[in-house]
Parts: C-alpha cells; structure tokens; sequence
C-alpha cells in the first residue's frame, strides 16, 4: 500500500526498479521540507525493490557526523550479508579512504580529494553485488553526508548506465549547505531524478485519518489539517493524541503531548543558525513584526524573515500566525534557562508562564488554509475595547490587575496557552505591547468576584 497522495511518485520510482533489473541503473533525489515523510518513502520503495530480489545498502546521515570522513559510506559496507571476500574488501577501503582523504570543514564546499584507485574499488564492490541482483543504495538525509562519502556516491551515480543500481537519496529541502553536485553533471545526464514531497491536502489527511482507526471521526480531519498544515509527522502526533484523549468532545480535536512531542521534534530539526532565531520568534506578540527579531538578536537582516519560512514550510505557521498556541509555548519552554538576553524576554508579553501551557486542549479553530480567519479568528481587525471577545476582556482585565498567565489560568479554568492566545489578540486589538499598556476600564461584574 503506497504512502497516501505519494502514489505517484511510488510508481515512478516502481519504474526505475523495473529499469533496474534490466541492467539500467538510476538514482532519485527525494526532496522536502521535514515531517513529510521522506525516509517513510525511501523504506516504502526499498521494501517493494526487495520483494523482487534486490538488495539494498542503506545509510542514515547525521548533522553530528558531517565531519567523520566515510561515515555514510562504512553504513552502506557494512551489510552484515556481505560475502566475505567483499566484507574484507570493505573493510580495507574504509580504513584506507579514512587514511587518505580528510573531511573539509563542516558547512565548506571545498572539493575533496579521493585517490582514484579507492573510487575504483568502491565501484568493482558494487559491481560484484549486481552480478546476480540489483542493488538498491539508500541514503537518507543526504544533506548531512560527510564529504568523502559523496564523492564516492558521485563517482558510482555518473557509472550508472552500465550497472543494475538505483540509488535513494532524501534530502531536506532547501538545506544549507545544499550539495551544488546534484545539479550538476548527474542531473545533466539524466540519471538524477527529483521527487518532490509536499504536504497532505485535507481529503490526504482524512484519508490518512480512516486508514490509522476508522473509527475516527471523519468531520476531525478539517481541524487537523488546519493544525498540522498536512505535514504527516504532525497529522501521524494529532491522530494519537485523539486516541489518547478519553472522554474528548465529539467534534472538538484534542491538541495533547503527541503533537507537542512532534512540534519539538521540528524544531530541533531546524539548522544550527536559525535555531536560535525560530526560538526568538516566540518572544514577539504579532510574527508580522519578525523583523524587530533581526535587531533584538542583532542577527543578519532577513534572518527572522528566513526562519517564519522555514516554521511555515513545515506546518507550524500559516498567514503570519502560529497554527496553534503550544507551538509557542513549545518554542518560550525551550527558550527557558537558555539566557536569552534580557531586552528580548520583554518582547513577549506572555513570558511569565507560557512555558508551562504545555496541556492538552481541545481546537478551538485557527487560521483558515486561504488565509481567513479559523473559527478562533486568527486576524484582527477591530480595535478598541469594544472589539474585545468576553474572553480577551476576562483575560485582559485580570492581567492588567497583575495576575500572571498561570493565576488567570486558574481563575478562569482554562490552559496558559489559551491565556497566551486572548492576551495577543487582546493587545493586538488595544494597540499595546505587554499587560503593562492595558487600560484600567476593562472591568465586568462578573470579574469583580474573581
């Protein structure tokens, strides 16, 4: 069964395979932002390809391993079926490669020097694999692979006419330092095929939906579709939530520590110089000011603009709101203890406690996939105290008496994050920055008995 609205792109690389065992080799560039399942499909795929006979070499790059030279290459050698004059031939290469070639600084696109004789033993070991099978090299998260071991799979990918291999390669869209190789002379050639993985729409999250626990209710996959934006990471965490949610309202999906689990997950995805800007992001009251970010955090012009990118690209921001309030209270809890500098905490009005919203909630609407407002009203246009919702005057008036977020929580009984949620909209609607600027006319009777 193909991966829901990949069908497409599976029967393509179905195509390959079927090339493949015809002695025409070929190689995919599996391509995408993270959460929309990538290495879910390189797996899909090898599994068919094994189900004919082929064999597959799999590695798995890390961000922590880009300066081991061969590391990508030692996982793919050491498939413990290897036969024991090419284990022994392995071996010798990688000890031999780790000897010879160094790993240029990490980031840098300095070429790297590999002896020829080392290529060439690299390619008679996948030679001798394909006598009698083909062979499938699978490599996810390319991105993160060390120099040497790329020029080792440059060299046998533009050899690929002659040998019955198809090489799987996923790697996260637009991640720098982008290896410039792949559009280069294998792409030229027409050996590199690109596939490009986009989010689910809503009828691929409801499908995904019936197929997890038919069971389910079907009327949720609009909601989840709004919260996740269809990264399947976040639709797969949302439908376990549902699940983990006894006694939930028909109707209402319930945003719990699944989701909250996969939002960080993302997060910590996100590449080492944006990291910090992502998290900074939480600190702001409106993402339309993003660009306040760049001097708070006195990073480069257009940093802040490249993160909101990134954050919608994955699913967790859409027309320049957060999806859902526990993103940024997912984003202030990672930014607890941290020593962000002091001029930026003050940026949030919501600091003092958003961190611990991390509770589980029913949805209560968001941003509209066209940009409108969800059922929660994800834009404001009305301004003044009279365009305050009776839940933003509640929240708004107890937090211009000094209560912090956690004490409203408790007084009106509802989550932090939700506080977090009418405080925004709260100080978006008044033309205020933090509770400091909340006028004192907000009092209703029935607040005077809180």
């Amino acid at each position: 069964m193909n991966p829901i609205e990949r069908s497409s792109q599976a029967d393509f690389v179905g195509d390959l395979l079927k090339k493949c065992r015809s002695g025409h080799g070929g190689a995919v560039l599996v391509t995408g932002a993270e959460g929309q399942g990538k290495t879910e499909f390189l797996n899909h795929v090898a599994a068919f390809g094994e189900e004919y006979g082929a064999l597959t070499l799999a590695a798995s790059c890390s961000r922590l391993e880009r300066g081991i030279p061969l590391g990508a290459l030692g996982q793919l050698l050491s498939w413990t079926r290897l036969p024991a004059d090419l284990r022994d031939d392995a071996t010798a290469l990688i000890r031999a490669g780790r000897d010879a070639a160094q790993c240029p600084p990490v980031g840098s696109l300095e070429p790297v020097d590999v002896p020829p004789e080392l290529l060439e033993g690299f390619q008679r070991i996948l030679a001798r694999l394909t006598e009698h099978t083909p062979v499938i090299v699978k490599v996810d998260d390319v991105h993160d692979i060390d120099r040497v071991s790329l020029q080792f799979l440059v060299y046998a990918m533009r050899r690929l006419h002659s040998v019955p291999l198809l090489m799987l390669l996923a790697e996260r869209e637009n991640a720098p330092p982008a290896p410039s190789i792949w559009s280069a002379e294998p792409l030229r050639q027409g050996h590199l095929h690109r596939l490009r993985l986009t989010p689910l729409s809503r009828a691929g999250v409801e499908q995904l939906l019936l197929r997890a626990d038919p069971r389910l209710d079907p009327g949720l996959s609009a909601d989840i579709h709004r919260v996740s934006g269809g990264n399947p990471l976040l639709v797969h965490a949302l439908i376990a939530d549902q699940h983990a949610a006894p006694g939930r309202v028909d109707g209402a999906v319930t945003v719990g520590p699944h989701y909250q689990e996969a939002v960080t997950t993302l997060l910590h995805r996100v590449e080492p110089a944006l990291t910090r800007t992502v998290q900074g992001l939480a600190l702001l009251p409106s993402l339309a000011s993003a660009t306040l970010l760049d001097r708070l955090l006195e990073v480069p012009a257009g940093t802040s603009a490249q993160a909101l990118t990134t954050l919608h690209e994955v699913g967790l921001v859409h027309a320049g709101e957060f999806r859902h309030p526990q993103i940024r209270a997912a984003l202030l809890a990672d930014l607890a203890g941290q020593g962000f500098p002091p001029k930026t905490r003050t940026a949030h009005p919501g600091w003092d406690g958003a961190e611990a919203g991390l509770g589980s909630a029913p949805y209560d609407g968001g941003p509209g996939q066209d940009g409108s407002p969800g059922r929660a009203g994800a834009v404001d246009t009305a301004c003044g105290v009279g365009a305050l919702s009776d839940a933003e005057r509640r929240v708004a008036e107890l937090a211009a008496r000094g209560h912090t977020n956690r004490e409203i929580s408790r007084k009106l009984f509802i989550t932090v994050s939700t506080v977090e949620q009418h405080l925004t909209r709260a100080y978006r609607k008044l033309g205020v920055t933090d509770r400091r600027g909340l006028p004192d006319d907000l009092e209703g009777d029935e607040l005077m008995a809180l």
